[in-house]
């Protein structure tokens, strides 16, 4: 499979779990991965399992909230690649603030500043500012594709989550500027937005519930699995989804849609 072939992707929060997926998936597709990450080590891992598979990748260690490491994340890639076609603003916060003890479950009344605080800065500010640095390199190469990771959250409510949901908002937002400011340029941006799938980061928030175990909240007979993120941010990274901008995509297993009924008493 050759969806990718030649092009250059920068892939934030890289350095393990679903953006380690991604990447080691889009180079097993022909592309070159710039692997971003605020940590060196879990960077350099990814770079080391995208050569195993035959492809390229370079580690930048980068904080997505910092805009003069933002700049710079896109200018190493200009570097050691030549440009840029794609840009996976995977990188982001999950559900914590600045303290250990403050999470996103409160209802709002009882939410922490620090836990919005945070939230806003790792997703909403994080996104925003890589792409305001990709974008001009985009446009050197005469287009490319952003592809946000956002989340259900962000399309409906729930009785925790204010601060994660309203910041996963802001992205589908930004997502849709984009995609509407720069189009006629030959932009693409699109959102992904998870339902509750297991994965690294929300094991290691501590984030426990049955619809991480469960597949009483889809509408099919298993749960999702970081792959199926990784396929689709592939997808939407390549030119087979050239005629798709602008949107908010669910890869819930159809919980948005409704939940299935109980069954009926025999």
């Amino acid at each position: 499979m050759a969806q990718l072939d030649g092009k250059v992707i920068v892939i934030t929060g890289a350095g393990g779990g679903l953006g380690s997926r991604m990447s080691v998936l889009m180079a097993r597709r022909g592309a070159r991965i710039a692997v971003a990450d605020i940590r060196p080590d879990g960077a350099q891992e990814t770079v080391e399992a995208v050569r195993s598979v035959g492809g390229q990748a370079i580690a930048i260690e980068m904080d997505i909230t910092a805009e003069d490491q933002a700049r710079a994340m896109i200018a190493r890639t200009v570097e050691a690649f030549g440009g840029v076609d794609v840009l996976v603003n995977n990188a982001g916060s999950v559900f914590k603030g600045s303290s250990p003890e403050f999470t996103d479950m409160a209802k709002l009344a009882d939410l922490d500043v620090s836990v919005w605080d945070a939230n806003m800065a790792g997703n909403a500010r994080g996104t925003m500012l890589c792409s305001k640095h990709a974008i001009p390199a985009l446009l050197a190469r005469g287009g490319g594709s952003i592809v946000n990771i956002a989340s259900v959250a962000g399309l409906k409510g729930g009785e925790s989550l204010a601060a994660y949901g309203a910041s996963k908002a802001a992205v589908i937002s930004l997502t849709r500027h984009v995609a509407v400011a720069y189009g006629k340029q030959n932009i693409r941006c699109n959102a992904i937005c998870p339902g509750s799938i297991p994965h690294e980061r929300t094991q290691q928030a501590g984030r426990s519930s049955p619809a991480m175990t469960q597949t009483t909240h889809v509408l099919l007979d298993h749960l999702g699995q970081p792959d199926d993120i990784a396929y689709m941010a592939a997808f939407l990274a390549s030119d087979e989804s050239a005629f798709i901008t602008g949107q908010a995509i669910p890869v819930d297993g159809g919980s948005t849609v409704g939940r299935m009924p109980p069954p009926t008493p025999a």
